[in-house]
């Protein structure tokens, strides 16, 4: 269905990577691919921290290098609750409304990446 949409919204077709590794039919091995979120690798890291303080061993001095490459990202974790997504999605609404165009009859949002 998501590679139906893409080709229908005239986008790129998705790729879908293996998860394991798996051997191709020329008989090289293409190596399997699993990617996590940002969300994903801070909560591992925080519930690690957390487990260690809690079993009463050591507090974690140096965090494994996936958190650290996240926290060279400028700002810092938040939490989006229901209030906030229904803001987001009233935005995009009246966005695709104000601003829709007609392309092969398919109202589509502006490429502007401006959210309001």
């Amino acid at each position: 269905m998501l590679d139906k949409r893409f080709v229908e919204d005239h986008l790129p077709r998705p790729v879908f990577k293996p998860k394991k590794d798996r051997a191709k039919a020329d008989g090289t091995l293409e190596r399997g691919y699993t990617p996590l979120q940002a969300a994903d690798i801070l909560a591992y890291e925080l519930q690690k921290a957390a487990n260690y303080m809690l079993s009463g061993k050591p507090p974690v001095k140096k965090f494994r290098w996936g958190l650290e490459e996240l926290s060279l990202i400028p700002g810092g974790p938040g939490l989006y609750t229901i209030k906030h997504l229904e803001d987001l999605n009233h935005k995009l609404e009246r966005l695709s409304v104000d601003n829709s165009a007609e392309v092969n009859g398919t109202s589509i949002i502006p490429a502007s990446g401006q959210f309001g």
